[in-house]
């Protein structure tokens, strides 16, 4: 088996599996394999940017009391979930103003995603923000 190409294969059954193993096993020395974990689903998406606009629909601001943009509203949970998942979330220096570092949630497993998720729903628990009944997010 010749592999030449840069090549991405999802493991969704048994035969791939094997597949990927007698692929692998068929490479010279020198080749880098890399493996990495499901990412966010379709749904995950989707409920993700339901939430942050119902949260922003809701009332979210800071705490002057500033209503946030649905942007806005994505870049505080993920730097919240960030922050109280101790993920590392740096503040720099560009053109002599403080910018906020975080990951783009594209970057997100399932798992971190999941976690998202809840987070938001509790923040806004938390702030008196009411949201859709969950199973609404997943229709």
């Amino acid at each position: 088996m010749s592999v030449t190409e840069r090549r991405q294969i999802v493991l969704g059954s048994e035969l791939h599996r094997k597949f990927v193993g007698s692929l692998v096993a068929s490479l010279e020395r020198g080749w880098l394999v890399t493996l990495d974990p499901p990412r966010r689903t379709i749904s995950q998406n989707s409920t993700l940017h339901m939430l942050i606009a119902d949260a922003v629909a809701g009332g979210l601001s800071t705490d002057t009391g500033r209503r946030l943009t649905q942007e806005e509203a994505k870049v505080a949970f993920v730097t919240g979930w960030m922050i109280e998942n101790g993920h590392e979330s740096d503040i720099v220096a560009f053109s002599g103003h403080p910018v906020q570092l975080r990951r783009s949630t594209t970057t997100f497993d399932k798992a971190e995603c999941a976690s998202l998720i809840e987070y938001i729903m509790a923040e806004c628990a938390q702030r008196g923000i009411a949201l859709r009944d969950p199973a609404d997010y997943l229709r």
